[in-house]
This record gives structure tokens, C-alpha cells and sequence, in this order.
């Protein structure tokens, strides 16, 4: 009787240690806590890229998974901007909010995101990061980065986001290769 049961659990056991061990969250660049973190090199000045990210109009455009964002308040892309995020064009079922809170004009973007509805994930100390680096002068290194802040590092919520974190960062790298596919077609509008 207590066999079978000693045994579920240690599948259970086995199957999220590799899940976690194996996902994309993860301790990385110097940071003490876990994020997912996705880049690639695009041939564009990264101003140019940063001005495009900051342009909620465009993530129509190069978003697998954002349908679109409505700015509520402040000037788009800046610190203190808040916009909300639409899965679907009828801005039903998933949503969510961000607001900047660091901007470093051509190197950084980070907002802090909350008011999830319909996710798994909750938004508590949850932060999204768009990292530019120069590379020179007509080449970037582009980053897409979402992590928990420290003090928000607790079991539940770190155990759901390395179980999503693989869909995260495939969402990621779709994103990244269709602004990279937008540049060089020539098609980047930063007004």
C-alpha cells in the first residue's frame, strides 16, 4: 500500500527537479536571483531599437503574444508610463499592466509588471527588462529579461515561473526575431 505511493512521489520528486534544473529561469549575469533571459545581435544602432520598443503601437507588430497596448498614463516608454497589455484584439481573457521604472535612454528599459488576470502567474514583484548593448555603431545586442524581485523569491511562485518559463522564453525569442526580421526589411517606425 505504501509502495506505490512512495514511488508516485518520487517520479513526482524526479520529474520537478528536472523541470526545474532544466528550465530557462536561472541564475545569471551576476544577479542573485533566478531570471529568464533571451538575446540576440540585431544590425541596427540600438537607440533605434530602443526607440521602436518604446512605441506601444508597435508591439502589434513584432509581439507573438500581445495583440495590443493601451498607454493609461504618462508618456509612453518613459519612467512613470503605464500601459496595459492585451492577448486578444477584444481584450477579453489575458491582460496585464506594466509600468516603466528605469529607463536609461539607448541601454535600458525595466518595468514592473502587475494586474495580471486569466495567468497562472501572478504579478507581485514581477519585472520585465529591455537590455541594449552596443556592440558598434550599426549593431546591438538586444535582451529580453523577467525575473521576480529578490525579496518576491518565494516557493510557489518561482515553482509556477520555472514551469512557464519555457513557453516564456519562446514567446521571447519569436519576439526577437520578428523585430530583428522588421529592421532588416526597413520597416522601423519609432513616432
Amino acid at each position: 500500500m505504501h509502495k506505490p505511493f512512495i514511488i508516485i512521489l518520487s517520479i513526482l520528486f524526479i520529474g520537478i527537479s528536472l523541470m526545474v534544473g532544466l528550465s530557462p529561469l536561472k541564475v545569471q549575469d551576476g544577479n542573485k536571483w533566478p531570471m529568464i533571459k533571451v538575446s540576440t545581435v540585431i544590425n541596427t544602432d540600438p537607440c533605434e531599437v530602443f526607440e521602436y520598443l518604446g512605441n506601444s503601437e508597435n508591439a502589434k507588430d513584432w509581439s507573438v503574444f500581445v495583440d495590443h497596448i493601451s498607454v493609461l498614463e504618462g508618456k509612453d516608454g518613459e519612467v512613470g508610463s503605464i500601459r496595459r497589455c492585451f492577448k486578444e484584439k477584444t481584450e477579453q481573457n489575458e491582460s496585464w499592466d506594466e509600468e516603466t521604472v528605469e529607463s536609461e535612454s539607448c541601454k535600458k528599459r525595466r518595468l514592473t509588471v502587475y494586474n495580471l488576470k486569466n495567468f497562472a502567474v501572478q504579478g507581485k514583484g514581477l519585472l520585465t527588462e529591455q537590455l541594449y548593448e552596443k556592440i558598434d555603431e550599426k549593431k546591438c545586442k538586444l535582451s529580453f529579461t523577467l525575473f521576480y524581485e529578490a525579496e518576491q523569491n518565494y516557493f510557489w511562485p518561482l515553482l509556477k515561473l520555472h514551469f512557464f518559463s519555457y513557453e516564456i522564453e519562446s514567446i521571447f525569442q519569436k519576439n526577437l526575431e520578428q523585430i530583428k526580421d522588421i529592421l532588416k526589411e526597413g520597416n522601423l517606425q519609432t513616432t
